[in-house]
């Protein structure tokens, strides 16, 4: 009888164990197909979380209600697909530029305004420069003939880079400057740990 009990409680714990493991099982491979369409769902969501922010949020002053509600949709629906990056940066960017007009936010020109200011286009310029220099290996030559001006010596070196980055500064926004000078003290860290 002992026995009997000994039995059916290694059996219960056994089939208890089994259907754990069972559940276990399923839910790592919910949590594996929920991953691996990850992208497919956040961009499903963020036009989902607009929808349900602009019709259920009721802030801002009288006459106001529909575009705050209006600017806090949009907003959310940026964020999310900025943070889960469902879609490339750049795209999540240019939905203020369509989504604002249709919910009479402001205009189309209002709004493309923002994204052609001048300071914009010297970003965008000085990147351009900065990635040309680096596809025809200038980086390199320019990294080249300063080693063999400085011949090595650490002053003379972090003088070259001083002057060079503050000369480019003159007429390239300083993150530019950056992107330009980058490759050409890494060619620089190379060449002078391998002698």
């Amino acid at each position: 009888s002992t026995h009997q009990k000994q039995k059916q409680s290694y059996h219960g714990r056994s089939s208890r164990t089994w259907r754990i493991s069972s559940v276990s099982s399923k839910l790592k491979t919910a949590a594996f197909s929920i991953a691996s369409h990850r992208q497919n769902i956040s961009i499903a969501l963020g036009p989902l979380l607009f929808l349900v922010l602009y019709f259920c949020l009721d802030i801002g002053e009288e006459g106001a209600r529909g575009k705050c509600a209006a600017m806090v949709a949009s907003m959310a629906w940026m964020f999310l697909w900025w943070v889960t990056e469902a879609v490339p940066l750049p795209i999540t960017a240019l939905i203020p530029l369509f989504l604002f007009p249709l919910l009479q936010l402001q205009t189309a020109l209002e709004v493309s305004k923002s994204y052609a200011t001048d300071t914009t286009f010297l970003i965008l310029g000085s990147f351009i420069l900065a990635s040309a220099v680096r596809v025809h290996n200038l980086h390199k030559r320019f990294a080249l003939r300063m080693l063999l001006w400085c011949k090595k010596d650490p002053r003379l070196l972090l003088f070259g880079f001083a002057a060079g980055s503050s000369f480019i500064s003159m007429w390239v926004d300083n993150a530019a400057a950056c992107a330009m000078l980058m490759p050409m003290v890494l060619v620089v860290q190379q060449k002078v740990h391998t002698g």
